[in-house]
């Protein structure tokens, strides 16, 4: 008999592998059956919805980029907040808070370094962030928008890969990301 799966199991399951990954053994010790125990269900379950546990890890690592993505990306159509520097200020620090309250993406990032699907995901995942800076730094008038908003995305995931080793914001490396911003975007 084939085991069906609903929403609420398979996003039981991701926030299960959500909590796993910030454990001591990360992405590497989990396995189908210590997602279903986290998750309080059946492995069938897990293999329904899933197939693999390297399947899992893709979908897990899309997951949590979406959860980082959802808590940063509002912040541009902020109402009230005209196109230019404070909006893309007031992004680039959601995106580094968004990263602090969700560890477990950079994480599995860092785990799965080695993983081709992964690393797909994560440049895919940084053009686009790289194309929405281009798009507000193109209302400033400034010269090379799409180098600049390949270097400030480049500069914003450094700055949260370093926040995330230290498991808090670096105000210095905050202020530094944001007088580089000051000075291209006046």
């Amino acid at each position: 008999m084939e085991t069906k799966t609903t929403t609420v199991q398979r996003e039981a399951l991701l926030k299960a592998g959500e909590l796993l990954v910030c454990q001591p053994a990360g992405a590497a010790g989990m396995t189908a059956a210590s997602v279903s125990r986290q998750a309080g269900l059946d492995e069938a379950v897990f293999v329904a919805a899933f197939k693999d546990i390297e399947q899992f890890k893709s979908d897990l690592l899309t997951y949590l980029m979406d959860t980082v993505r959802a808590d940063a990306l509002p912040m541009m159509g902020m109402g009230g907040t005209s196109p230019g520097r404070d909006r893309i200020w007031r992004t680039m620090e959601a995106f580094l808070d968004a990263n602090l309250r969700h560890p477990a993406m950079r994480a599995l990032a860092y785990d799965l370094r080695t993983d081709a699907r992964a690393l797909d995901q994560l440049r895919r995942r940084t053009t686009g962030y790289s194309v929405v800076f281009k798009l507000e730094l193109d209302t400033t008038g400034k010269p090379d928008s799409a180098a600049a908003a390949r270097l400030f995305t480049t500069m914003t995931v450094d700055t949260a890969r370093a926040e995330h080793e230290a498991g808090h914001a670096l105000v210095d490396m905050r202020r530094a990301l944001f007088a580089m911003l000051r000075g291209y975007v006046s």
